[in-house]
C-alpha cells in the first residue's frame, strides 16, 4: 500500500501507476544489486571508486537530482550520452537498437536515452561520440598486452586514455603496435612504449576506428590514408575491436557513397586505376586519385609506404566482397585496398540510443 500511495500521490494511475512503480522502486534495488555483484565479482574498474559512485547513482537518485550530477561529472564519464535535458533517464533493454545491423549484441543499457516523445535529449557532438565509443574499446585493455594503435580521429581518443591509464598505474606493461607515422608520433609524445610486428608477429588486441561498418561486420578503412599498415597489424591481432560513431553504419560496402581507397604503386597509376574501374563497372565504378591537398590539390597524396592512393566510389553494391577482394588484388600494380572482411571481432557503436557492442558470434 504504502507505494501505490506514493504513485498516487505523484499523480499516476493504472498501468502507469505499475509501470512507475517499477522504475521508480524496483527498478533501482535491482541496479544495486548487479552494481554490487559486479563489484564483488571484480567486473568493475579495480579502485575506481567514482565509476561504481555513478552507477549507484544513476539506479538510486531520482532523476532531475540524478541530472545536475551527471552533468558535473561528465568531464569525467563521458557516459554521460545518456542523459536528457529533461532529467529523466530510461534504463529498458536496447536488443532492439540498430537491428537491422547485427543479430547478437551486448549493449551497455546505462546508455540509455528516454524514447518518450516529451523528453528532449541531449545531443553529442560526433566527436564525442567517437571519445564515447574509444573509451569504452579501452576497457577490454589488460595489463601486459601487445596492443595495435589504430589511426584517425577515433582512434586518436583510445590511444590518448591508453597512456592516461598507463600514467595512472592502471595499467602497466602495454606495448604499443602504431599503425601509422602519426599515430607513432601521438604513442611517442604520451611515453606509451612502442615495437613493431617483427618483434612481436602477434598482437593481444588492436583497437582502430573504421570509414564504413556493413550488417556483417565488414569494414571500409584507409579513408586516413594508413590502410596498409593498419591491415598488417590488425590481421596478427587476436582480438580486433572496431569503434565507430553510428554514422558509420552502411547497408553494404560503399553504401555511403564515399571512398573505397586502393593503395597502388605511382608506375603507371592512371592505367591500374582504368583497370580498377572496368572490374566494376556494373557498379557504376569511378575512380580518383587521391590528392595531398584534397579535391582542390594537385600533387598525388603519398602514403607512409610510398605509394599513391585510387578511390574507388560505387553508384551500387560490388557484389560478393571475396570475390571482389580477390580481383582487385590480382591487378599487377595494385598493394592493397581497403576492404576489411571478416576481420573485426568486435564494433562498438556509440549513437544517440546509447553504445551497442557487438561480438563476432
Amino acid at each position: 500500500m504504502p507505494l501505490l500511495v506514493e504513485a498516487e500521490w505523484l499523480g499516476l494511475k493504472d498501468k502507469e501507476t505499475e509501470h512507475s512503480i517499477a522504475r521508480l522502486f524496483v527498478l533501482p534495488l535491482l541496479g544495486i544489486g548487479v552494481v554490487t555483484l559486479a563489484d564483488w565479482m571484480n567486473f568493475l574498474l579495480e579502485g575506481d571508486h567514482m565509476y561504481t559512485f555513478v552507477l549507484l547513482l544513476q539506479y538510486t537518485t531520482p532523476s532531475a537530482v540524478l541530472l545536475g550530477a551527471i552533468a558535473s561529472l561528465r568531464g569525467y564519464a563521458e557516459e554521460a550520452i545518456c542523459m536528457s535535458k529533461s532529467g529523466q533517464l530510461n534504463t529498458p533493454s536496447m536488443a532492439v537498437a540498430y537491428p537491422q545491423f547485427f543479430g547478437t549484441k551486448k549493449v551497455d543499457t546505462s546508455l540509455m536515452v528516454s524514447s518518450s516523445s516529451s523528453v528532449s535529449p541531449v545531443i553529442l557532438s560526433q566527436d564525442e561520440l567517437k571519445k564515447v565509443a574509444a573509451y569504452k574499446a579501452v576497457e577490454f585493455v589488460e595489463s601486459g598486452m601487445v596492443v595495435g594503435l589504430g589511426t584517425g580521429s577515433t582512434a586518436k581518443h583510445a590511444v590518448d586514455k591508453i597512456a592516461e591509464l598507463l600514467h595512472s598505474g592502471k595499467l602497466k606493461n602495454i606495448v604499443g603496435i602504431p599503425t601509422s607515422k602519426i599515430t607513432h608520433e601521438q604513442a611517442v609524445s604520451l611515453g606509451i612504449p612502442l615495437s613493431d610486428l617483427n618483434k612481436h608477429p602477434i598482437v593481444d588486441l588492436a583497437i582502430d576506428g573504421a570509414d564504413e561498418v556493413d550488417p556483417q561486420m565488414n569494414l571500409v578503412k584507409g579513408r586516413g590514408g594508413s590502410l596498409l599498415r593498419e591491415k598488417m597489424v590488425e590481421a596478427a591481432t587476436k582480438k580486433f575491436i572496431v569503434i565507430v560513431d553510428e554514422s558509420k553504419l552502411v547497408n553494404y560496402i560503399g553504401g555511403s557513397g564515399l571512398a573505397m581507397p586502393v593503395e597502388i604503386v605511382p608506375f603507371c597509376w592512371e592505367f591500374t586505376l582504368k583497370r580498377l574501374e572496368m572490374l566494376f563497372i556494373e557498379a557504376g565504378c569511378v575512380g580518383k586519385l587521391r590528392t595531398a591537398g584534397g579535391s582542390g590539390g594537385e600533387e598525388p597524396y603519398v602514403t607512409d609506404n610510398g605509394n599513391y592512393i585510387i578511390d574507388l566510389y560505387f553508384k551500387k553494391d560490388m557484389g560478393d566482397l571475396k570475390d571482389a577482394s580477390d580481383a582487385i588484388l590480382r591487378l599487377a600494380g595494385v598493394v592493397e585496398h581497403g576492404m576489411f572482411i571478416d576481420m573485426a571481432t568486435t564494433v562498438i557503436v556509440a549513437g544517440k540510443l546509447g553504445v551497442s557492442v557487438t561480438n563476432k558470434l
